[in-house]
């Protein structure tokens, strides 16, 4: 195994580890009426929340999936990315205005764009570097 299978590999369980993490804050009730219910109907607060939901399983599969399937846990991990930014339509959809971008959110986006890139990156010069 070279260096970039290697990093390949602690990428893809830092991956699962960080949406672990993000799913147990997403999980939480209190967090829940703060970051997913404030200002919006309940219907728009559970879209919002299971695409929340849905990208961090991508990024906790992708850890798993890594190990069998290198090019699979590329896509999950760019999917998450994807979910997650897709939580914006949610407000611009319920409310015709787009969402404001809080400290929380700002963080988790830098987290998954630059976990994807690295992945990607590390597959990429594992296979052809």
């Amino acid at each position: 195994m070279d260096s970039f299978e290697l990093a390949f590999k602690i990428l893809a369980i830092l991956h699962g580890l960080v949406g672990l993490f993000f799913w147990s804050l997403a999980a939480d009730e209190d967090f829940q009426q703060f970051c997913f219910y404030a200002k919006r109907n309940p219907l728009a607060g559970d879209c919002f929340k299971y695409l929340v939901y849905f990208a961090c399983w991508a990024l906790i599969a992708c850890g798993v999936v890594a190990f069998f399937l290198p090019t699979v846990a590329v896509v999950l991990a760019w999917l998450s990315l994807t979910l997650y930014l897709s939580t914006g339509l949610v407000d611009l959809i319920a409310n015709g205005r787009w969402p404001a971008f809080c400290k929380g959110c700002a963080i988790s986006f830098v987290v998954r764009t630059v976990f994807a890139v690295a992945l990607t990156g590390s597959l990429y010069l594992s296979v052809y570097g």
